[in-house]
C-alpha cells in the first residue's frame, strides 16, 4: 500500500554548486515521481535499475532523502508539495470526488458526464484558492512545466506556463 502512495521527492538547485557566481534567477527543477518506492532509483541503491541520468542530476544538485508524504494517496500530497499545505488546511484529501450514495465513479462518468465534470469543478476549486509553489514561480518570471499526472484539471489553471498530459500538448487536460 505504502509503494502506491510514495512521492520521491528530489529537489535540484543549481545555485547550490554556483550560487556566488550565478549571474541571473537560480534554475529550480522538481521531479515528483509516483508509485515508486525511494529505492527505484540508480542514485539511491537500487541493485538493477538503472537510472544514469537521474543519477548524475541528483549528484550535481541538491537531494533529499528523507521526504515523507502528508497523506496516503497520489491527490493529497501532490497538492501538499505544490502548497505547502496539510491536507485539513488546503481540504483536498481525495483523489475522486465523493460519490452521491451508492453511485459508482464509472456509472456517473459514462451516464452523466456533465455531473461528473461538475463535481471534478467542485473538487479542483480549493488549489485555485491556494498560493502555490507553481504560481510564485511563474509570477516571478520562472517558466512552469507540467508533464504526467495532474489532479486539479487545466494545469494552466494553476501557474504552469506549459503543460502535456499523456502526451498531448495540444490538449492539456
Amino acid at each position: 500500500m505504502y509503494k502506491r502512495a510514495i512521492v520521491v521527492l528530489m529537489a535540484v538547485l543549481a545555485f547550490a554548486i554556483n550560487a556566488q557566481a550565478a549571474d541571473g534567477p537560480a534554475n529550480v527543477v522538481l521531479l515528483i515521481s509516483d508509485d515508486q518506492s525511494w529505492t527505484d532509483y540508480g542514485f539511491m541503491g537500487h541493485p538493477h535499475v538503472q537510472t544514469p541520468n537521474l543519477d548524475r542530476l541528483a549528484g550535481a544538485g541538491l537531494l533529499y532523502e528523507r521526504g515523507y508524504v502528508t497523506a496516503p494517496l497520489c491527490r493529497a500530497s501532490l497538492a501538499s508539495i505544490v502548497t505547502g499545505l496539510y491536507p485539513h488546511q488546503d481540504g483536498i484529501r481525495n483523489n475522486d470526488p465523493k460519490m452521491p450514495n451508492g453511485a459508482r465513479r464509472g456509472t456517473i462518468m459514462k451516464n452523466d458526464p456533465d455531473l461528473w465534470r461538475e463535481m471534478r469543478a467542485r473538487m479542483e476549486a480549493p488549489m485555485l484558492e491556494h498560493p502555490s509553489l507553481v504560481k510564485v514561480l511563474k509570477e516571478n518570471g520562472y517558466a512552469t512545466l507540467q508533464t504526467g499526472k495532474w489532479w486539479e484539471g487545466n494545469p494552466l489553471n494553476h501557474g504552469f506556463t506549459d503543460a502535456m498530459i499523456q502526451g498531448d500538448t495540444a490538449t492539456p487536460v
